[in-house]
């Protein structure tokens, strides 16, 4: 009879490459935030931006309300930080 705790050449290789993807993802974890604002909100973002430090290691997407036929200033600003 079988024990619950053997496991089967297959779920023994599944739990072998769930392992090693688990490893790899370890190194290249980190937090994601989405921030969102209305088309008045660039100052927002530039008063958020000021007050982070440079090497957070948080990556930001930043969502911005405009009228379709308005140029975006984001780029610039963003890049100047």
């Amino acid at each position: 009879m079988k024990k619950p705790t053997d496991e089967t050449p297959d779920q023994a290789t599944a739990v072998g490459r769930r392992k090693t993807a688990d490893h790899s993802n370890k190194r290249t974890k980190f937090p994601i935030v989405g921030i969102g604002a209305s088309a008045g909100g660039l100052e927002a973002f530039e008063q958020f931006f000021d007050a982070m430090p440079v090497n957070s290691g948080i990556a930001f997407i930043l969502i911005s309300q405009l009228d379709p036929t308005h140029v975006s200033l984001l780029p610039e600003l963003i890049q100047k930080r």
